[in-house]
């Protein structure tokens, strides 16, 4: 049985795996949240409406822009090491194919 230890804590595979998955799922989260409220206001930057409206329009959106990053995060993940495994395969292709 393998133990993790995350601070004064020992875990288990099983609880390693939840607390790896929500520091993702909360970090996306973030990220789509600010992603998407910085591009609500970038866009009604030049309404004219109510103050309270455009508050609101921004906060709802980061909201489900942050839900939907949260969401995938799986997806997500596997881009991110399938591009970095793409990116070593071709730094590697490139230097081979120059060395012949």
């Amino acid at each position: 049985m393998v133990r993790y230890r995350k601070g004064n804590r020992f875990l288990s595979e099983e609880e390693y795996i939840k607390d790896v998955t929500i520091s993702w799922i909360v970090a996306l989260f973030f990220i789509g949240a600010f992603i998407s409220g910085y591009a609500t206001y970038s866009g009604i930057a030049d309404l004219t409406w109510p103050k309270w409206a455009n508050f609101t329009l921004i906060i709802i959106a980061g909201f489900i822009g942050g839900g939907v990053l949260g969401a995938l995060h799986k997806q997500i993940r596997f881009l991110i090491a399938f591009g970095i495994t793409a990116g070593i395969l071709y730094l590697l292709g490139s230097l081979l194919w120059d060395k012949i």
